[in-house]
Protein backbone atom coordinates (compact mmCIF):
# COMPACT_ATOMS: atom_id res chain seq x y z
CA UNK A 1 0.00 0.00 0.00
CA UNK A 2 0.91 3.15 -0.72
CA UNK A 3 1.54 5.59 2.71
CA UNK A 4 -0.83 8.23 0.99
CA UNK A 5 -3.28 5.35 0.41
CA UNK A 6 -2.99 3.45 3.50
CA UNK A 7 -2.87 7.23 5.94
CA UNK A 8 -6.63 8.11 4.08
CA UNK A 9 -8.10 4.51 4.91
CA UNK A 10 -6.98 4.34 8.41
CA UNK A 11 -8.73 8.05 9.02
CA UNK A 12 -11.86 6.09 8.33
CA UNK A 13 -11.63 3.52 11.34
CA UNK A 14 -13.89 5.14 14.31
CA UNK A 15 -11.57 6.40 17.05
CA UNK A 16 -8.62 7.46 15.12
CA UNK A 17 -8.36 10.97 15.39
CA UNK A 18 -5.27 11.18 12.86
CA UNK A 19 -2.94 9.46 10.73
CA UNK A 20 0.65 10.63 10.46
CA UNK A 21 3.65 9.41 8.31
CA UNK A 22 6.77 9.21 9.37
CA UNK A 23 9.65 9.03 6.47
CA UNK A 24 12.85 8.57 7.92
CA UNK A 25 11.44 4.92 9.27
CA UNK A 26 8.59 5.18 6.40
CA UNK A 27 5.79 4.18 9.06
CA UNK A 28 2.79 5.04 9.60
CA UNK A 29 1.78 6.40 13.20
CA UNK A 30 -2.65 6.21 13.62
CA UNK A 31 -3.34 8.39 16.44
CA UNK A 32 -6.51 8.19 18.71
CA UNK A 33 -9.12 10.51 20.22
CA UNK A 34 -8.74 11.52 23.73
CA UNK A 35 -6.19 8.85 24.18
CA UNK A 36 -8.30 5.70 23.93
CA UNK A 37 -7.10 2.49 23.11
CA UNK A 38 -7.47 1.93 19.10
CA UNK A 39 -5.34 -1.30 18.45
CA UNK A 40 -7.83 -3.95 18.03
CA UNK A 41 -9.83 -1.57 15.63
CA UNK A 42 -6.86 -0.77 13.86
CA UNK A 43 -5.92 -4.65 13.67
CA UNK A 44 -8.85 -5.92 12.70
CA UNK A 45 -9.32 -3.22 9.89
CA UNK A 46 -5.61 -3.71 8.38
CA UNK A 47 -6.17 -7.54 8.68
CA UNK A 48 -9.18 -7.35 6.81
CA UNK A 49 -7.98 -5.04 4.19
CA UNK A 50 -5.37 -8.22 3.53
CA UNK A 51 -2.63 -5.34 4.29
CA UNK A 52 1.24 -6.98 4.87
CA UNK A 53 2.68 -5.37 8.05
CA UNK A 54 6.36 -5.46 9.30
CA UNK A 55 5.88 -4.83 12.73
CA UNK A 56 2.83 -3.18 15.11
CA UNK A 57 3.41 -1.09 18.40
CA UNK A 58 1.86 0.83 20.84
CA UNK A 59 3.26 4.29 22.24
CA UNK A 60 2.30 5.87 25.56
CA UNK A 61 3.39 8.75 27.42
CA UNK A 62 4.62 11.04 24.53
CA UNK A 63 3.01 13.91 25.78
CA UNK A 64 4.23 13.52 29.30
CA UNK A 65 7.71 13.35 27.70
CA UNK A 66 7.11 16.57 25.81
CA UNK A 67 5.79 18.21 28.38
CA UNK A 68 8.65 16.70 30.80
CA UNK A 69 11.45 17.96 28.42
CA UNK A 70 9.88 21.79 28.10
CA UNK A 71 9.25 21.84 32.02
CA UNK A 72 13.02 20.77 32.72
CA UNK A 73 14.99 22.55 30.59
CA UNK A 74 16.81 25.33 32.55
CA UNK A 75 17.71 28.06 29.99
CA UNK A 76 16.62 31.37 29.05
CA UNK A 77 12.92 29.77 27.38
CA UNK A 78 11.69 29.43 30.60
CA UNK A 79 12.29 32.87 31.67
CA UNK A 80 10.61 34.67 28.90
CA UNK A 81 7.89 36.16 31.09
CA UNK A 82 10.60 38.08 32.96
CA UNK A 83 12.12 39.99 30.25
CA UNK A 84 8.11 41.17 29.25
Amino acid sequence: QVPGVARERLEVIEGVSDVLHTSESDCLMVMPENGASIVSQVTHFVRGEGWEIEEIFVTSGQLDEVFRTITTQTSDFLHVDDEL
